[in-house]
């Protein structure tokens, strides 16, 4: 009992302390995680880690080491308690925490995400859609820096972004955009053009038939009647013409 009880201190104590330095105790149950690892890394090459666990809503993570690498690779954690050593970051929808495997935080370069956000959730927080961001915690500065976010597109249930970092980092979170800077909007389709037909112009009125009369044929004069020709009389000359008188005859 004695024992048991030294644990039980020994736990209580400790845990806010590793909590208070960024010490995680991995849960699968509290902290959903999933990941992958390569047998061999190369240099340069692009490689990429697709997340499909519930309970994560990073969806894929694409990345480049600069160094070759065996048993490589990335696993990602979705982080229900958020440290205490992290900054407050308003309206946070999901803090994540990134374990890099063959290679250190600092050989990673041109880390790619893409994650969709709940739209009852947006909904619920009031955060318009345009200004969720992807953010990396800056060491450095003990600050949460927001990425340059697009809009990729949306379903019934979600909205889809993507963001990119061109170095690693541990701790990331998806919130509405601590710089109030606005996601890109995806450009629109290109609207199919469709080459009308060239419109015709309308055919001329045809003109009226002429129909050309035959003129008619003149008509020939009638030929003259004939007369008959004169008789010539006998001319008499000096005393009275005599006729002569056929005697008649007696039947």
């Amino acid at each position: 009992m004695k024992k048991l009880a030294c644990m039980l201190l020994s736990l209580l104590f400790i845990l806010p302390l590793a909590s208070a330095y960024g010490v995680t105790f991995y849960n699968p149950t509290m902290n959903p995680q999933d990941g992958t690892l390569f047998e061999k890394v190369d240099q340069g090459k692009l490689y990429d880690v697709i997340i499909d666990k519930d309970g994560i809503d990073l969806r894929k993570v694409s990345f480049k080491v600069n160094k070759d690498s065996t048993t490589a690779g990335i696993t990602v954690y979705h982080l229900v308690a958020v440290p205490p050593i992290l900054p407050e970051l308003e309206s946070t929808y999901e803090t994540l925490e990134f374990r890099y495997g063959g290679f250190a935080t600092h050989e990673v370069t041109h880390l790619r995400f893409e994650f969709r956000v709940a739209k009852d959730w947006l909904s619920d927080q009031s955060v318009p859609r345009d200004t969720v961001a992807m953010h990396w915690h800056d060491e450095m500065l003990d600050a949460w820096e927001p990425l340059s976010t697009k809009i990729t597109g949306e379903d019934g249930s979600y909205v889809y972004y993507s963001a990119s970092l061109d170095q690693g980092a541990r701790y990331f979170a998806v919130a509405k955009s601590a710089s109030g800077e606005k996601a890109e909007a995806p450009a629109p389709a290109p609207q199919k053009v469709v080459a009308s037909e060239p419109v015709k112009p309308a055919p001329a009125p045809a003109e009226p038939e002429v129909v050309v009369q035959p003129e008619p044929a003149p008509v020939a004069a009638p030929a003259p009647t004939p007369q008959p020709a004169a008789v010539p009389q006998p001319q008499h000359v000096g005393g009275p013409a005599t006729v002569d008188i056929a005697p008649e005859e007696k039947g």
